[in-house]
């Protein structure tokens, strides 16, 4: 059975690391998770909209949780276990 034994495990483990943000309204965001509550506030560094046409970037952007609908971390490498 997997270590996860909260939601909230997944991204404490992601913290430091490139993640994606799906947001409502059709919007996108990719960057590195600086800090997150318990809300899904999450705080992104070097944050980039994705765009149908590229990317622009934000930098250090601070996103409301009640905005986001999906968080994706990196996939993990064979060595790491959630």
């Amino acid at each position: 059975m997997s270590e996860i034994n909260k939601p909230l495990s997944l991204l404490e483990r992601s913290v430091g690391g490139k993640i994606l943000v799906r947001l409502k309204g059709n919007r996108s965001l990719r960057g590195t998770l600086e800090a997150y509550d318990s809300h899904l506030n999450l705080i992104i560094e070097k944050a980039e909209e994705l765009l149908e046409n590229g990317s622009k970037e934000l930098g250090r952007t601070i996103v409301r949780g009640d905005n986001v609908i999906l968080v994706s971390p990196p996939p993990l490498n064979n060595k790491q276990k959630l």
